[in-house]
């Protein structure tokens, strides 16, 4: 009953989802703690944790935008800024402490609920792409005013206010030997968790009920006597002022108000594409994408560094140009892997640090394809099927009488067949390139000895596999008939 009142019944309908959005809470909860027991990097760990806890506000109060009213707005970053420069520019014109802190937020949070609501009555009067380009109007045109007042927010270098915050927000706790910022940890995680309740609640009232009825259908909600301006307007104006609080709460973190971390479009398109992986509609969809786009930030290029500085990339370029070298020498090819680490090359290239962005959006694409709803939307409906459904779609796709099956196997051999073909090509391509030494002449002959020699080898497995699955399939429609004759 209380749990019910307080997720104002939208449980997460999922197990899965369930289990994953506790484990979230209870990490958080206690991250400060783990920090200093398993001996993380405090700095990057800590910045994760508060990154998940900002950005799971930013997502949701957009989400309350795009995917219960269906308004795409492209100033979401710009009143996330807001926050954050509120603090520095009163911080410049009024010294430090608490009292000017205090004021900061509440002019910051007035600012935004004002301007936001004329920018809503502004651009919802017209059609809702023109209130989408005027959004993107206003935060291009904030960016450049922030630039040209250079005196009070810094210009493109930004602020740093480190020593006019509040003392408790700096001060740092000693857990296990490392030096952390847990007061202002936790006030953090405890304002992003109280938001984000009181954001369900307001999704899950009546207003969102509305809310719901105009994305659906505009003109039967006029019909039965709501003004969808006004509901869009105020939903407007919540979502802006949260965003501004997550302003002020990553501003108090980072103690600084810099252009490249509130107003670029990629803080726009991060907050963007957590909703859409997490899924449109369902706050429970900004906590999932807010977690999996920050770690994804945070650590991919870390992890592509590592994988670069073991040889992997290495092995595998060797493999493809010249891949009777490592079945013959795979110690001494490892080893000089390792040493040349960094060289260059068509796969070298792929596991470059600096190409996280592609693997990032490539993911995205992939979600995209795949959980169409979000990664929350399909596990509920995943949840809603049941076992015996789940049971029935397995067997389906596993099944030796299904053509999928045979599908299956299909598309495993065009997949082998065009990393032959790509192995042969990328030897050909090295020969021609030495074809004035013995060795270029050698290459290119190895290139169509492998072509030839990989794709009858692979024909006869897969002849073989086939084979069997049709054997499989004759052998059960034989024995249905003769049961059928008996």
């Amino acid at each position: 009953m209380i749990m019910n009142k307080l997720l104002s019944g939208d449980y997460p309908k999922s197990k899965i989802l369930g289990t994953v959005l506790a484990m979230v809470f209870i990490i958080l909860a206690v991250f400060p703690i783990m920090v200093g027991v398993l001996g993380f990097s405090q700095e990057v760990a800590m910045k994760t944790a508060v990154q998940i806890c900002v950005f799971m506000l930013l997502a949701a109060s957009y989400d309350m935008l795009l995917g219960y009213t269906a308004v795409i707005s492209f100033a979401h970053a710009f009143f996330f800024a807001v926050g954050a420069y509120s603090i520095a520019i009163m911080f410049k014109l009024f010294g430090d402490g608490w009292g000017v802190f205090i004021l900061a937020c509440v002019a910051a949070v007035l600012f935004t609920l004002v301007f936001s609501i004329g920018m809503a009555l502004l651009g919802l009067r017209v059609r809702s792409l023109f209130f989408t380009m005027i959004t993107l109007a206003i935060a291009a045109g904030a960016l450049v005013l922030v630039v040209k007042l250079s005196r009070y927010t810094g210009g493109l270098d930004g602020a740093t206010f480190d020593d006019c915050l509040p003392e408790i927000i700096g001060r740092k706790v000693n857990i296990m030997g490392q030096e952390i910022r847990i007061f202002a940890y936790y006030a953090i995680f405890v304002i992003s968790v109280a938001l984000f309740w009181l954001m369900l609640r307001i999704v899950n009232s009546p207003f969102g009920r509305v809310l719901k009825a105009i994305r659906e259908n505009e003109f039967r909600t006029m019909a039965i006597g709501f003004k969808p301006v006004n509901y869009r307007v105020a939903a407007i104006a919540i979502s802006c002022v949260i965003a501004t609080i997550a302003g002020i709460l990553y501003a108090a973190w980072t103690k600084t108000a810099v252009p490249n971390t509130y107003f670029t479009l990629d803080i726009m398109l991060l907050i963007l594409i957590c909703v859409v992986v997490g899924g449109m509609g369902t706050m429970y969809g900004a906590v999932v994408g807010a977690v999996i786009m920050v770690f994804l930030q945070n650590y991919l290029r870390p992890i592509l560094v590592s994988l670069q500085e073991s040889g992997v990339p290495e092995i595998l370029q060797t493999l493809l140009t010249d891949p009777f070298k490592v079945l013959s020498h795979g110690a001494e090819v490892a080893n000089e892997a390792v040493v040349h680490a960094h060289s260059k090359g068509l796969v070298v290239d792929f596991f470059d640090g600096s190409r996280y962005l592609m693997y990032i959006g490539f993911i995205y694409i992939l979600c995209v394809y795949f959980f169409s709803e979000g990664v929350v939307g399909k596990l509920r409906v995943w949840a809603a099927l049941g076992k015996a459904d789940i049971r029935n779609m397995a067997a389906k796709i596993f099944d030796f009488d299904n053509l999928n099956m045979k599908n299956f196997f299909k598309a495993i051999y065009y997949t082998l067949y065009v990393l032959i073909t790509l192995s042969a090509i990328c030897q050909a391509i090295n020969g021609i390139a030495n074809l004035a030494s013995d060795n270029g002449f050698l290459l290119i002959i190895t290139a169509i000895v492998t072509k030839i020699l990989g794709t009858i080898i692979l024909r006869a497995l897969f002849e073989l596999v086939f084979g069997v699955i049709d054997t499989h399939k004759f052998a059960k429609e034989a024995r249905d008939t003769l049961a059928e004759q008996k």
